[in-house]
Parts: structure tokens; C-alpha cells; sequence
């Protein structure tokens, strides 16, 4: 999205601020309410998108996986903004999510301690929690978050758009995320730098 257009864009992935206000009401909004949670989100993002540049008019985050399942914090800070969940397949999220040293350690793991969405999970599964290995908490881990998307994505109107993270990925952004999902134009000279820099990856 940078090489799209670099004087006019501006984008963030996977910054702090955003996500701590995503979720600074708690998963299930116990801390306080989900409005709360939006309005401090809209003043992150004001803050973090503000400019002397007057050639600056586009403004993309990429979001870290977690916050998908406060997505409805952002819906509601943002009602009218396109948005999209890059969805990969599943057993190759979880061989790169348990690819560290010690498989406790790894987030997908780690999570089920303090996630009372997977306590819920768990619960409603009828699974007992001291039987599970790590796999099955990162299995876990993964399906609230795709849950929380699929609910989110059926909710948002059209807004919300899923995109397979596949070897042929830049193309569907050139194709039609860019123009038809986030209405931006792309010229031949655009198109030329995705290309490019997407090769690097």
C-alpha cells in the first residue's frame, strides 16, 4: 500500500496504539463499555493520521491478529471505513505460530490464560482444560479469532472483505482490493511499484 503511492499514503502495521485500544475494555468489555473502547480508538487514529503534508490524503493500518476479535470496536469508531481479513490456511498459521523453541512459549499457546473468549470457547466445547495440549490451545487460540471475523464480516455490510493469502496475493490487491474494495485508483506506474516491492516478500 506504501509503494502504491508513497507521497500520498501513509500506513502502519501492526503498531502499538491502535491494538492497546482495540482492547483497553477488555475482550468481553468488562473494563468498560465498547463504546468507550471506540472513541478512544477514533483518537488514536486522529492523532496517528495527522499531517503537514497536504500531499497525504490516504491512511491504511494493518492491524495484529488479536484485535479481530474486538472488531467491532473499529466498526464502530469507523462505521463507513473498507476493511479487510487476510485469512491463510490454517495448518499453516499454526506450524508458523508453534515454530519457536518451547511450543509453551508461543502466543497461540500462551493466550488461554488471560482470553475469557477462549474460556468461553472451552467451556461451551465441552472440552476439560488440563486435558488439552498445546496444540489444541493454539487451535483454539486461532478458531475465536476466525469466529470474531466470520461474525464481523457478516455484520459489516459489505464493508468487511476476506482475502486468501495465497501466492497470487498482490494480484488480488491490484485487481480488486485497491480499486473496488478501498476506491483507489492505480495507475501503470502503481501498479509497476506493488509489483516490485511485493516480490521482495
Amino acid at each position: 500500500m506504501m509503494a502504491m503511492d508513497p507521497l500520498r499514503h501513509r500506513v502502519y502495521s501492526e503498531s502499538a496504539p491502535p491494538i492497546a485500544a482495540i482492547r483497553a475494555c477488555g475482550e468481553l468489555y468488562e473494563e468498560c463499555s465498547l463504546e468507550s473502547a471506540a472513541n478512544l480508538l477514533r483518537d488514536v487514529i486522529y492523532l496517528m493520521g495527522r499531517s503537514a503534508d497536504p500531499r497525504e490524503t490516504n491512511l491504511f493500518f494493518k492491524f495484529q491478529s488479536i484485535s479481530v476479535r474486538n472488531m467491532d470496536v473499529f466498526r464502530m469508531a469507523f462505521p463507513n471505513t473498507p476493511w479487510i481479513y487476510l485469512y491463510r490456511e490454517p495448518v499453516e498459521v499454526m506450524m508458523s505460530q508453534l515454530d519457536v523453541p518451547q511450543m509453551r512459549s508461543a502466543n497461540c499457546v500462551r493466550s488461554h490464560s488471560h482470553s475469557p473468549l477462549i474460556e468461553r470457547f472451552v467451556s461451551r466445547s465441552g472440552y476439560q482444560p488440563q486435558d488439552m495440549d498445546d496444540e489444541e490451545w493454539c487451535a483454539i487460540h486461532l478458531a475465536t479469532i476466525c469466529e470474531a471475523a466470520i461474525k464481523n464480516l457478516n455484520d459489516a455490510d459489505g464493508l468487511g472483505l476476506a482475502v486468501n493469502y495465497h501466492k497470487d496475493l498482490v494480484h488480488d490487491f491490484i485487481d480488486t482490493v485497491f480499486p473496488k474494495h478501498f476506491n483507489v485508483p492505480l495507475d501503470q506506474a502503481a501498479i509497476e511499484r506493488v509489483l516490485k516491492v511485493s516480490g521482495t516478500y
